[in-house]
Formats: structure tokens, C-alpha cells, sequence
């Protein structure tokens, strides 16, 4: 009751701050793939930049059909509730990993609302990122807290395979996470069968080349190394207070990020290091280390292969990459790392870290509410000059972005499907005569 309370308020900022925004870029990618209409499964199954994106094609097809486009309440509950998921999935298993329960839920809040993690607080197509880290999260949680079993071996691979259906990548690297644990604790191949299935079936679905989704590869070996040293190092250095580095053009420019980051290095080193050496980590804190760190380098592998080439080294855009980086850590090192009587410690820095966190990224996070507020207007004024009609002489064109390149993915020809469909959509007297020369043949449209 206790972590659910709690994932419940810290989430309250989240819904009462940004509440107020509406669907801009990749939404309109997934409205246009409802307002298209055809076969409902097939169109969930269908690769959306190279991933599954099987729940959130209903959520948007809820959305869209039930309750309109003035407003994206829906969407926006079920990405609190993605929050909230995630919450309660990081910190239980923490506390069954065996860290203390106020240090637990600290940190599942720290990693949750990780202030160079803003994607995930503001864009709220993240909810498939969420959802899915926190279906993966709950099936390792049932392999570590039950026993070797076909009931908890069925348990675990139908919370991956539900995480798959959120987001498949996310599923499938940190799917690898409840598959160590399975390993390690039932010690039976047989058990591993479920987990390994629902592992192989995403994989499978990545691979096959209808679902292929853009790749960006590093141009050398050198920028790989590069790009994987500073996606981990980011993630490390904002878990130690340095948010503010991400998107800087060198991730270190604060003495005191740098500090923190160098006395935290050093302290989980030494354990860390001396705990191995001397044997003194438990089965369940080496557990928690080879398994996160096993997820994290393949999470890592994985995006350097596929996005090196495109973010090349600015994770401003990107920071969502940056928050799984710095969950993983969490769940490999906290659990080795902390004692039970160093545990108030532990949360007071982590409150300083969140605090710290509190202004990074801050003018993105605003950007993006601006991007937001801006793409609803254009649409309202958009749906209103189609409402309107355009001159005979000046016909309105299926193939005109009115947005640009704000918001590519809004059409002309999609506005219209939306309006033929009868969805309610937002409108507004346009005052903008681009915006008229957009959607019409031409700016004398307006006259």
C-alpha cells in the first residue's frame, strides 16, 4: 500500500503541470494509422520504427473513436498511469533485491522523473517505453520472489510478453533482466522455456523485414566507442546530480557534476570491487549486478548500432536513451552498494540529486510545451479553414503539411479523414494567412 501511495504522489506534478498539452510528431503518426482505418490487429501489429507497438495503437484508437481530438485526457491518464507503473515496478524490485523501502522507492522515483529523462515526463507517446519497462520490471520481480515453479516460470513470461506488447525493444533488452534471474534462482531449463519463447518471438518480429525501422549506424569504430562511452557515462553522471550536462556539447562542464560524479565512481568502485574481491556480496547483490549490467550493454550495443549515426553524441533530443542507461545502473548497483544502516543517507542523496535534476533540461521540457501548444493551434485553424472551405479556384491539397516541419506527420488529407470520420477536432477563426496558403492552393485562398 505503502509504494503505491507513494507512486501515486509523485506523480501528481506530472498530471497537474502538463495536463494542459495536446498531441504533437510522433502522435500524429498513430492517429493517422487509426484515421486510415483497415483491419484494427493488423494495424496494431504493424512495425512503427522498427517496434511493436500493439497496446498503444488501442490506446490511440480509444482516443481518437471514443473521445475526439479536442483533448487528449485519455492518452494522457494512461501515460500517468505508465508513470506510476513504472514507479511501483523499479522500487518493489529494488526492495526484493534487498534494498531498504524508503531508499527503494526514492530511487524508483529518482529514475522514474530522472531530470535528464524529461522525454518521459513530457512526450506522452513514452507511455509504450514506460509500460514496457514496467511489465519487464514485474516479470523479473516474479522470478526473483518466487520459487522455482510453472506457475511463476508462466507468471514472468506473460508480464514480458504484455511489456512486448507495449514496446518490443524495450521489452527485449530489458526482458534480459527476469531471464538471469530465472537462470540464476530456479537453477531448471525447463522454467526457462516461457521467458526464452516470448525473448525469441520479439526478436523474430524485430528482425523480419517488413518490421524494419530506420537505422543510423556509427561511422567508425571510433564514434562507436565514443557514442556508447557517452550515452553511460550521461546516464552515471546525471544519477550523481549532473542533469544539466545532457545536450551540453561536453557532458562534464559542472565542477560540482564533475565532483559528485567522481566521490560516487569511487565509492561504488571500491565496494563494488572490494565486495567481489572479498566475497562479500550476497548471491542476490551479484545477482542484481550481472543482471542489470548485462541489460544495460545490450541496451547500449543495440542503440549505438541503430542510432549512433543520427544522434551523433547530442542526447538533448534523445535523453530517453539516457534515463534507461541510468535505470539499469540503479538496479545493478544500489542493491550491491547500500546497507541497511546507511539507507537515510542514501535517501537524502538521492533527494539531493532529484533536486539537483529539478533545472535539467528545464528549457527543453518548456520547448516542449510550446511544440504542443503551437501544433494545436495549427490544427484548430486548420480544421476550421477546411470547415470553412476553400475558394473553387484554390482547392484545398491532400498532400500540404500545415504544420511543416514541426509536425510532419499532420496532413491535409489526414485532417480531412479525421473530419469525414466525424472525430472531434479543435477549432479556431485562423488569423494567419500562411496558414490559408497551407491547406489551399494558394494565400489568396483567404480573400
Amino acid at each position: 500500500m505503502l509504494f503505491v501511495l507513494v507512486a501515486l504522489l509523485a506523480v501528481i506534478p506530472v498530471a497537474a503541470t502538463y495536463g494542459h498539452t495536446y498531441f504533437f510528431y510522433d502522435e500524429w503518426s498513430m492517429i493517422n494509422r487509426v484515421a486510415t482505418g483497415g483491419s484494427p490487429l493488423s494495424a496494431a501489429f504493424a512495425s512503427f520504427n522498427g517496434h511493436l507497438w500493439f497496446f498503444p495503437y488501442f490506446v490511440y484508437r480509444i482516443q481518437v473513436n471514443w473521445f475526439g481530438l479536442t483533448g487528449h485526457a485519455f492518452v494522457f491518464a494512461v501515460f500517468c498511469a505508465s508513470l506510476v507503473g513504472l514507479t511501483l515496478a523499479v522500487s518493489l524490485l529494488l526492495r526484493e533485491l534487498g534494498v531498504p523501502t524508503i531508499l527503494a522507492l526514492a530511487a524508483g522515483i529518482l529514475v522514474t522523473y530522472f531530470g535528464a529523462g524529461s522525454q518521459s515526463m513530457v512526450f506522452e507517446v513514452q507511455l509504450s517505453w514506460n509500460f514496457a519497462g514496467c511489465f519487464a520490471l514485474l516479470a523479473a520481480l516474479v522470478t526473483v520472489s518466487s520459487s522455482a515453479s510453472w506457475k511463476g516460470a508462466l507468471a514472468a513470461a506473460g508480464l514480458l510478453l504484455i511489456a512486448a506488447g507495449w514496446d518490443s525493444a524495450q521489452a527485449l533488452l530489458i526482458g534480459l533482466v527476469p531471464l538471469v534471474f530465472a537462470g540464476w534462482r530456479w537453477r531448471r531449463a525447463s522454467l526457462l522455456v516461457p521467458l526464452v519463447a516470448v525473448e525469441v518471438a520479439t526478436a523474430v518480429w524485430s528482425l523480419l523485414p517488413a518490421n524494419a525501422g530506420p537505422r543510423f549506424p556509427p561511422g567508425s569504430a571510433a564514434d562507436a566507442a565514443a557514442f556508447a562511452g557517452r550515452l553511460v557515462l550521461s546516464g552515471f553522471v546525471g544519477l550523481t546530480g549532473g542533469g544539466n550536462a545532457i545536450g551540453a556539447a561536453r557532458p562534464f562542464t559542472s565542477p560540482l557534476a564533475v565532483a559528485l560524479a567522481s566521490v560516487a565512481a569511487a565509492a561504488v568502485l571500491g565496494v563494488v570491487g572490494g565486495g567481489l574481491v572479498h566475497r562479500r556480496l550476497n548471491s542476490t547483490q551479484v545477482l542484481a549486478l550481472v543482471a542489470g549490467l548485462l541489460a544495460l550493454a545490450a541496451m547500449v550495443a543495440l542503440t549505438t548500432w541503430s542510432r549512433a549515426g543520427l544522434v551523433k553524441g547530442d542526447l538533448r533530443d534523445y535523453n530517453r536513451y539516457v534515463q534507461v542507461v541510468a535505470m539499469l545502473l540503479v538496479l545493478a548497483l544500489l542493491p550491491p552498494v547500500v546497507r541497511p544502516r546507511l539507507a537515510a543517507i542514501g535517501v537524502a542523496l538521492a533527494a539531493l540529486v532529484f533536486t539537483l535534476n529539478l533545472g535539467a533540461a528545464a528549457s527543453y521540457r518548456r520547448g516542449f510545451e510550446s511544440w504542443s501548444t503551437e501544433t494545436r493551434r495549427i490544427v484548430a485553424e486548420s480544421v476550421t479553414v477546411l470547415n470553412q472551405g476553400c475558394p473553387r479556384r484554390h482547392p484545398a491539397r491532400p498532400q500540404a503539411q500545415p504544420a511543416g516541419a514541426l509536425d510532419p506527420q499532420i496532413t491535409v488529407a489526414l485532417l480531412q479523414r479525421l473530419r469525414t470520420g466525424r472525430v472531434a477536432l479543435p477549432t479556431h477563426t485562423p488569423a494567419d494567412l500562411r496558414l490559408w496558403a497551407a491547406v489551399c492552393a494558394s494565400a489568396a485562398a483567404r480573400a
